[in-house]
């Protein structure tokens, strides 16, 4: 499981370097897939199967997804435009 969690997290920060592409495509897939989950699984076994590891794994994905995405400014002006004198 942790093998699977750090895959998915090198994937979200790999949109650091190409310009978010794979960060939202991989947010989008996630968010489609527990959509589909949630309106196919009754409350009460939804809650217990995701509950135990989901609260951790979905606040990971969205941390590194928010990171991924909020350097791409700085890395933009560092190594496209060449300015290295950001504040």
């Amino acid at each position: 499981m942790i093998k699977n969690n750090l895959m998915v997290n090198i994937i979200l920060m790999s949109g650091a370097f190409l310009f978010g592409s794979t960060t939202v495509i991989q947010l989008l897939r996630m968010g489609f897939t527990t959509g589909v989950i949630i309106c196919s699984i009754p409350p009460h076994i939804l809650l217990v199967g995701t509950l135990p590891h989901g609260i951790f794994e979905f606040a990971s994905y969205f941390y590194t997804s928010y990171y991924a995405i909020r350097i791409q400014p700085d890395m933009y002006e560092v190594y496209i435009s060449g300015n290295e004198d950001k504040p």
